[in-house]
């Protein structure tokens, strides 16, 4: 009888269940480069030192990763994207960088990309930072949206600063 509750004992103390953990990629690429074309030519060429695909869904999420829109000279990078494999849409939910070619630069907290019709729109909510350095010019303000296909920007509770850099 001793032996049956220490049995019964024993049983009833086992280790709980571990936490779940995140998804695991089902997929992982090193050293990844994806490039995008249309009847223009190339649209963007993108790197990541890692890209992984997550199991059971088409979500992707890319380490380090370098966006160059080569039509019009501007690279983004982003510690961390994530998105879907039709790249309709990406965050990068640990911020963003942009640098082009006539020299303006620009920097957001988060930043997210959704494609709309013929084009994408970026935006964010979490502040952005854009500078022409040689123009003398600075903005900063708590939100953004950029239509990629119209050109056109909007900007929420902007703060300007022109002339000369200090």
């Amino acid at each position: 009888m001793r032996l049956c509750a220490a049995a019964l004992l024993l049983l009833g103390c086992t280790r709980p269940a571990p936490p779940p953990s995140a998804p695991r990629p089902d997929l992982t690429l090193k050293g990844a480069r994806v490039r995008s074309w249309n009847a223009e030519g190339l649209q963007l060429d993108a790197r990541a030192p890692t890209l992984e695909v997550m199991k059971g869904s088409n979500a992707l999420a890319a380490q380090d990763a370098t966006v160059t829109m080569p039509r019009s000279g501007a690279t983004v990078t982003a510690p961390r994207l994530e998105g879907d494999l039709a790249g309709s849409h990406f965050e990068a939910p640990a911020g963003a960088a942009l640098t082009t070619a006539s020299g303006l630069t620009g920097s957001a907290p988060k930043a997210s990309y959704q494609r709309e019709g013929d084009g994408g729109v970026f935006s964010g909510h979490d502040g952005v930072a854009l500078a022409q350095p040689d123009a003398g010019f600075a903005l900063e303000a708590k939100a953004f949206r950029f239509e990629t296909a119209s050109r056109k920007a909007q900007f929420d509770q902007v703060e300007t600063t022109a002339g000369a850099p200090p």
